[in-house]
């Protein structure tokens, strides 16, 4: 296994890193820490790479600094470190794309020195996260609410049977193996249909409704359970399976996630949406409004 993390200075870049540096070193695998700078006064295509020795040079101290300020777990595992001087910032995150060819998994931060306050989100992360065609780990940053606590206790999947999902079932299972932590694995399906609950004024009971209900419930976690037993076989990893009603499939994940302090992991796309897109609506509204770490898993 390969990490790949992209830094730019920024505190939250930083505390991507040191979440780099924890995985790696559970995993015993390298990382390449990669700074994507721009010059100012530059010309040239945006992807366009210039080598400039004082700046690639200063811009390797500041990285070496910020491995240094991570203390023991950089020197567990072998890292290295790489300066890349861009025409613009925008082109970090193709320097990053292109680089994540030769990697297992990408690690980001939520947002770094560019872009607007207040959002959980930057354009280099989400231009990363949709694609990257490895899993991308999304870290908040200190000012994110609840942020502060990068390594959750726990590992919560959302699954709906998609191979994205399925996808991100298998990654969520080797993590917590390699953590030692519990799973859960939990659909959101929705509930019983407003016709239905309306339909009580003309006939139809409470008991005739929970059966309904029930019924779909325990259909689905029949299915969750089949999902979990076939990424579970051969590893000794504790995965739970729910399922919860509910009309939006991301905010049920994240309640779910903050109430277990678990690392959310979801796939890039689920059985709905529009073909041909990158980032599912549920990915991404996971990734603007996560507090926790979110991994995207990409099928």
């Amino acid at each position: 296994m390969r990490i790949l993390v992209g830094v730019d200075g920024s505190a939250r870049s930083e505390r991507a890193l040191r979440w780099a540096l924890r995985e790696a070193s559970a995993r015993d695998a390298p990382v390449s820490v990669v700074h994507a700078f721009d010059v100012p006064g530059l010309r040239g295509p945006l992807d366009r790479e210039v080598p400039l020795e004082d700046e690639h040079a200063r811009a390797r101290e500041r990285v070496a600094r910020m491995v240094a300020r991570s203390g023991r777990r950089a020197t567990a595992v072998p890292v290295d470190i790489e300066a890349v001087a861009t025409t613009d910032r925008r082109s970090a995150a193709h320097v990053l794309l292109r680089r994540a060819r030769h990697a297992d998994l990408v690690v980001v931060g939520a947002r770094g020195l560019g872009g607007f306050a207040g959002l959980l989100l930057g354009s280099v992360s989400q231009q990363v996260a949709a694609h990257a065609r490895v899993p991308v780990a999304v870290i908040p940053g200190p000012a994110s609410p609840g942020g502060a606590n990068m390594y959750p206790r726990s590992v919560v999947v959302g699954v709906d049977g998609s191979a994205h999902a399925t996808a991100a079932l298998r990654w969520a299972v080797d993590h917590a193996a390699a953590h030692v932590l519990p799973v859960t694995a939990v659909y959101v399906h929705p509930p019983v249909p407003a016709t239905l609950t309306a339909g009580i004024a003309s006939g139809i009971d409470h008991a005739m409704l929970d059966k309904l209900w029930t019924h779909g419930h325990a259909e689905a976690l029949e299915a969750i359970e089949d999902l979990v037993a076939k990424a579970t076989a051969g590893v000794d990893v504790a995965v739970d399976s729910v399922a919860i009603p509910g009309t939006t499939p991301a905010r049920r994940l994240l309640e779910h996630a903050a109430g277990h302090d678990g690392l959310l992991v979801v796939g890039s796309r689920g059985h709905g949406g529009f073909p041909g897109l990158l980032l599912g609506s549920v990915s991404l509204q996971c990734l603007h409004h996560g507090a926790l770490p979110v991994v995207v898993v990409h099928g």
